[in-house]
């Protein structure tokens, strides 16, 4: 299976001491999701980058967030 990018826009605050607290994204047709947990965050390798990969939990389920370059994006099997 292939997979894509797809930019996604990401919604944090920052808590009382300066961590980012990431609260949700924006993805497919402008569609907020709440991000319920941040589980683990890692650097990982992608498409020949250094890249931060979120494990997050979503709806209940593990999905994994990537930041490039404070750019956020989502891969999608198509």
């Amino acid at each position: 299976m292939l997979s894509k990018i797809e930019n996604v826009e990401v919604q944090s605050e920052l808590d009382k001491n300066g961590q980012m607290c990431l609260c949700g994204l924006v993805w497919k047709k402008k569609k907020l999701y709440k991000i319920e947990r941040v589980i683990h965050i890692c650097k990982y390798r992608d498409e020949g980058n250094d890249v931060l990969r979120y494990t997050v939990l979503i709806d209940g389920k593990q999905k994994y967030l990537y930041n490039h370059n404070n750019s956020w994006y989502v891969r999608t099997v198509s």
